[in-house]
């Protein structure tokens, strides 16, 4: 049994209120609260099986109540026949007929039979309906609306960190799929190991967020989310191969409905708008003229001849553009830390943090890291002898060249210092060979227990290594071992200094190493898979310090 309380709170919300409004309402002494803590108490109280139980019956019963049927109707448009008879009638005795009124009621039945559904049509389930006011950012309301009345078919959001663009995205495909039967979802990053990490756990987020996740069936292999009340289905594919109608793309056919929702995450990262328009191309078939939504999410590249910077100036029938920021989302969604690390950077690298939180496009070439951040200069004797925070990073040899950094990050400035540089390529860079030299290197230094972070995918390299006294360690990982986010970091220096004498080979690859330009000239965000190793050791070296937020 609900206690009173309980049962006047469902009471409420089955009227129409918010869960905040409901909770005020049943619970008066919650109306001197904040409002985040009503809120949060309204979703836990929401979420007992007892509450929810009596909620769904509560709404159910109050559809089936809304619901006129065309026969009642019928049956009134026949009074109001009479009635306007019975009018005509009066006025001719009286001298005059009132027909303004006559057709005025005539024309409210004949609208009413118009947008009513037939008997047999009628909804077998009351119609689900979110509080999007709690499940979405503030900025993200009108464009809500915009979707809702599907006014544009292609939605470019673009945004800064934290600006809960993908949030928003998931919450629409989640609130879509989950009310309209035949509605299916396709979701996509440009490859498929980073989809469980990214879509599908948005996904999966947004449907906790929204109280529905038990509806559906998270399938891993393939990597699927099954709604069953509706049998509607939002399918997650990788952009492994470019070009989708030689993909798994191709076949793709739900087994009911259509494909009424298309996501590109990082769209960045994907490679160009021709691609972008193929999958759509292949995959919206089928909806006749049922309604499509288009989303394309991402934080703009550093280069505004990025593609998809430039695609989202370009306008375009039945698109929309929106920018996101964090400013806009509530504080304690994104918490203290990440608000004190946005803060942080802007005071450090005013630069970095325009584009890495603003969102914004402050570079104009396709340089992987930003030139004005690199300083080529010899390093002095007294400036090495002031840096006290060292780290060794050691990238793998097979195909590219083997190299160790040793690397000094000063954190109250944010200068990287890049030391020295060991390189060998051939049978030179073979772990015998390597090892003796790392050996002799630390000892120069004076710091032979130092740790050696190392490609976490050289296990060979890193247990013989450890077999001849070396502390080889893997680089950590969880987010910080990526090649993307080594970058960002990378990025977010105030400085970065590279000796051209001890370290030749990194004063030439930092500088010079730019993302992949599509055949027609488009810059994209993939990082290129040579002339990187330099980048790619030192990145090893700062994963102590990535990984601590520094």
């Amino acid at each position: 049994m609900l206690t009173a309380p309980q049962e006047k709170y469902c009471q409420a919300r089955a009227r129409g209120l918010s869960q905040r409004q409901a909770y005020r309402e049943a619970y008066p002494k919650s109306t001197k609260w904040k409002d985040s803590a009503a809120d949060s108490q309204a979703c836990r109280l929401e979420a007992l099986p007892k509450v929810s139980a009596r909620l769904a019956e509560l709404q159910e019963a109050a559809a089936k109540e809304a619901i006129a049927s065309r026969a009642a109707v019928i049956d009134r448009m026949a009074a109001l026949n009479a009635h306007a008879a019975k009018i005509a009638m009066d006025g001719a005795m009286q001298g005059f007929i009132d027909k303004d009124a006559a057709n005025t009621m005539m024309a409210t039945g004949a609208k009413l039979l118009d947008v009513l559904p037939d008997e047999g049509a009628r909804a077998e389930e009351a119609p689900r309906v979110y509080d999007f006011g709690l499940l979405i950012g503030r900025a993200f309301i009108d464009l809500h609306r915009d979707i809702a009345a599907h006014l544009h078919e292609e939605y470019i959001e673009k945004g800064g960190r934290g600006s809960l663009k993908s949030s928003h995205i998931s919450t629409e495909i989640v609130a879509g799929v989950t009310s309209v039967k035949g509605r299916n979802a396709l979701c996509m990053r440009n490859r498929s190991n980073k989809l469980r990490t990214s879509v599908y756990a948005e996904i999966k987020k947004a449907a906790r967020r929204m109280g529905v996740a038990d509806e559906f069936s998270w399938g891993k292999s393939p990597l699927q989310a099954v709604h069953r009340p509706t049998g509607n289905v939002i399918y997650f594919f990788g952009a492994d191969n470019v070009n989708p109608e030689d993909s798994p793309l191709k076949g793709l056919t739900p087994e009911e409905g259509y494909i009424a929702y298309v996501w590109f995450e990082e769209a960045s990262q994907f490679p160009g708008y021709g691609y972008v328009r193929n999958v759509k191309q292949t995959v919206l078939r089928g909806g006749g003229e049922l309604p499509t939504w288009t989303f394309l999410s991402y934080n703009p590249p550093i280069s505004v001849n990025s593609w998809v910077n430039r695609e989202a100036r370009e306008p375009q029938d039945g698109r929309i553009v929106h920018h996101s920021h964090w400013s806009d989302a509530p504080r304690e969604w994104l918490g203290e830390a990440f608000v004190a690390n946005a803060l942080a950077l802007a005071k450090r690298n005013p630069k970095a943090a325009r584009h890495e939180y603003d969102g914004e496009e402050v570079g104009t070439g396709a340089n992987v890291i930003d030139p004005e951040i690199i300083e080529v200069r010899p390093i002095a004797d007294e400036e090495r002898d002031a840096l006290d925070n060292i780290s060794h990073g050691v990238d793998a040899g097979s195909v590219h060249p083997w190299v160790h950094m040793r690397v000094a990050y000063d954190v109250d400035e944010g200068v990287l210092w890049l030391l020295d540089e060991d390189t060998a390529t051939g049978h030179d860079a073979h772990d015998t060979q390597t090892a003796p030299l790392l050996a002799e290197r630390l000892e120069e230094v004076g710091e032979e227990d130092a740790d050696l972070w190392c490609d976490s995918a050289a296990k060979g390299m890193i247990l013989y290594y450890r077999q001849q006294g070396l502390n080889a360690r893997k680089a950590y990982k969880q987010g910080v071992n990526s090649p993307a986010e080594r970058v960002r970091w990378l990025n977010r220096c105030s400085k970065i200094v590279i000796d051209p004498e001890r370290c030749p080979m990194a004063a030439e690859q930092f500088p010079a190493l730019e993302y992949v330009t599509t055949p027609s000239g488009d810059i994209t965000e993939t990082l290129p898979k040579v002339n990187d190793d330099t980048i790619d050791a030192v990145g090893y070296a700062a994963s102590v310090w990535i990984r601590q937020g520094l």
